[in-house]
């Protein structure tokens, strides 16, 4: 499947991961390949929301680093735009920190 044309339809929501200000983040599957990816929903209403979400957008293309989540394809599913990016399968840095943590020795 042609992950640029993928659309809300495509996709299972595995879980909820999280919320903010920001939007929220979400597990998912594509359908027809199984194939995981985490999916940030904002609004996409207001022209403030429309120009954050498009920036937002425009830097994450711009980044190409084995060190940052690489960002996949976006599609707007009504009054939300959906950001499609890499699945981070060990959580956020901060959660993995904290697990690495409590599993070294003092």
């Amino acid at each position: 499947m042609d992950l640029s044309k993928l659309t809300y339809a495509d996709i299972k929501v595995v879980k909820k991961l999280g919320h903010g200000s920001q939007g929220r983040a979400f597990h998912i599957l594509v359908n027809n390949t199984k194939q995981e990816f985490a999916m940030k929903k904002v609004d996409y209403l207001a022209d403030e929301d429309i120009e954050r979400a498009n920036q937002e957008i425009k830097q994450m293309k711009k980044l190409k680093s084995r060190f940052t989540v690489q960002f996949i394809c976006s599609f707007q599913d009504r009054e939300d735009m959906c950001i499609v990016m890499q699945f981070c399968k060990q959580g956020d840095l901060r959660k993995f920190i904290a697990e690495f943590q409590k599993l070294s020795p003092e």
